[in-house]
């Protein structure tokens, strides 16, 4: 983090820093995990630097996060939570390595339901715009980027427009979120402070 805002007060209209920061933000491994935080800094990106395809990107990977995969998880770190507070509560004194170990059976509990349950409902999202993209593709049509890292991985060929990177991202994206749902509820449970 230090470095990020040594960057930030060097080069503070860089979309492409700001979209790192917003990076940073989303990163389940990060103590720093925010997915509000991530929000304010992909609209810092976008603004300073609409050319770089990686914030609308990462703006559509938040959006999955926001939409889909947050809708999914609530109930079970509500319940995970609920659970916990009653064992505390309860006469029988919780040694920290059987708290440590109930989170961990729980999440992992939590997280392969969901990653099923994402695999079931990843393609009808895509397809049939469960998940609204299209402020993001607006946006994006608008600004017209051409370079990010992201971006060129999701592109097939130079003349792609931006509403079809960000089509072909969508399914890149759900089957990030899909295969790494596991490590963002437990970046959830983490941040609930559960």
């Amino acid at each position: 983090m230090k470095v990020l805002k040594c960057a930030l007060q060097a080069v503070p209209k860089s979309g492409e820093v700001w979209c790192e920061g917003a990076r940073i933000h989303l990163s389940p491994f990060s103590p720093t995990f925010d997915l509000q935080e991530a929000s304010r800094h992909l609209s810092f990106a976008a603004r300073f630097t609409p050319q770089y395809g990686d914030s609308f990107l990462e703006q559509l990977r938040l959006n999955m996060l926001d939409q889909w995969l947050i809708p999914l998880a609530t109930p079970f770190i509500n319940s995970m939570y609920d659970t916990f507070v009653s064992l505390c509560n309860s006469n029988n004194e919780m040694q920290i390595e059987d708290a440590y170990q109930f989170i961990a059976e729980h999440t992992k509990k939590a997280a392969d339901v969901m990653k099923t349950q994402l695999q079931e409902t990843k393609d009808p999202v895509i397809t049939r715009d469960v998940l609204d993209t299209s402020e993001l593709e607006l946006r994006c049509s608008s600004a017209d980027p051409n370079y990010g890292h992201l971006w060129f991985q999701c592109r097939d060929s130079a003349i792609d427009t931006a509403r079809e990177v960000i089509t072909q991202a969508k399914s890149v994206m759900a089957d990030f979120v899909v295969d790494y749902s596991y490590l963002y509820i437990a970046a959830m449970v983490r941040r609930a402070g559960v």
